[in-house]
């Protein structure tokens, strides 16, 4: 048993496999966008019989930074999204805009409160309310379309 746990322990010591677990673990959000995006990528080239070979050369890039990309595990630049999107014409990062229905209203000044619109004010009054004088910010239950934040 002994035995057993040393080597374990020798193992875990010699391999730098927790490090990668760790790493992974913390980039899997992008890891997973590279991922998808590699996949759309060569269901396309499937899809169209285009080897990566031709995609490489139509990108300006070399058949092996090409494979590497389509591994998934890459961390893509903007660049070169923007390079696969327009060498494949899909779209594999769309931004989505912002739509509002109420037009935009510059904040107005009105003494010591700015009014932002109707849904949103902020006061610069200080009220402390704790003996520490710390700033407090909190949201109050308004009967009204208003939304206050008290200070």
């Amino acid at each position: 048993m002994k035995n057993t746990k040393q080597f374990i322990l020798q193992q875990a010591k010699d391999s730098n496999w927790v490090e990668k677990t760790k790493a992974k673990h913390q980039n899997k959000d992008w890891l997973d966008l590279s991922f998808k995006i590699a996949l759309k990528v060569l269901r396309y080239l499937r899809e169209n019989k285009i080897s990566q070979k031709e995609l490489a050369e139509k990108l300006d890039f070399s058949p092996q930074y090409l494979s590497k990309l389509l591994r998934g595990k890459e961390n893509l630049t903007l660049e070169t999204i923007c390079k696969l999107q327009t060498a494949t014409s899909l779209i594999l990062i769309e931004v989505p805009t912002y739509h509002t229905s109420t037009p935009y209203q510059p904040a107005t000044a009105y003494s010591d409160d700015i009014h932002f619109g109707k849904s949103f004010t902020y006061s610069t009054s200080m009220q402390p309310s704790n003996s520490n004088l710390k700033e407090k910010w909190t949201f109050q239950d308004v009967p009204s379309d208003d939304l206050y934040l008290a200070v």
